[in-house]
């Protein structure tokens, strides 16, 4: 959310019509992430056995913090960035060089990311021959892999 509020601050809005238009772009979004991601983890909590006595509590744990970060994303971080976010000025100084550059690099990398990832849009052909690349490696590599829980033992284990 905070994000959204900078990025319409530096777009020319004020701190509050940033804040107003940034909860109609990411509040949808905001809270979809958080039902979807409940409704994943929570059924994870009632699994039974090993397993689920393994991840019953990082279940729960992960369920409930998306919960909470949801309602503070809607609402104590708007009224926040709001109240203290102002236009940024130019930094100076060795500070500002290096952190000039090292944006100016970002940039940069973004655009490249940017390009190759359209490309691959265009060419969905691409992006899918590389995603069956890697559901064939995910097979050979499962069938290798112990898939016990506790590997069993072998005799060069064993001495």
């Amino acid at each position: 959310m905070v994000e959204a509020v900078e990025h319409h601050i530096e777009e020319g809005l004020s701190p509050r019509d940033a804040t107003l238009q940034a909860m109609k772009e990411v509040s949808g979004p905001v809270v979809a992430i958080a039902v979807i991601l409940a409704s994943i983890f929570l059924p994870v909590a009632f699994i039974g056995g090993v397993q689920g006595r393994l991840n019953n509590q990082f279940a729960v744990t992960i369920a409930i913090s998306m919960l909470i970060s949801a309602f503070n994303a809607l609402t104590l971080s708007p009224a926040l960035a709001a109240l203290l976010l102002r236009p940024r000025k130019e930094s100076r100084g060795i500070l500002g060089r290096f952190f000039g550059g090292f944006n100016r690099a970002f940039e940069k990398v973004m655009q490249y990311y940017l390009g190759w990832s359209r490309g691959l849009i265009r060419k969905a052909i691409i992006a899918v021959l590389i995603l069956i690349a890697f559901m064939a490696l995910d097979g050979l590599l499962g069938k290798r892999l112990p898939t016990s829980f506790l590997p069993k033992r072998t005799t060069a284990m064993r001495s």
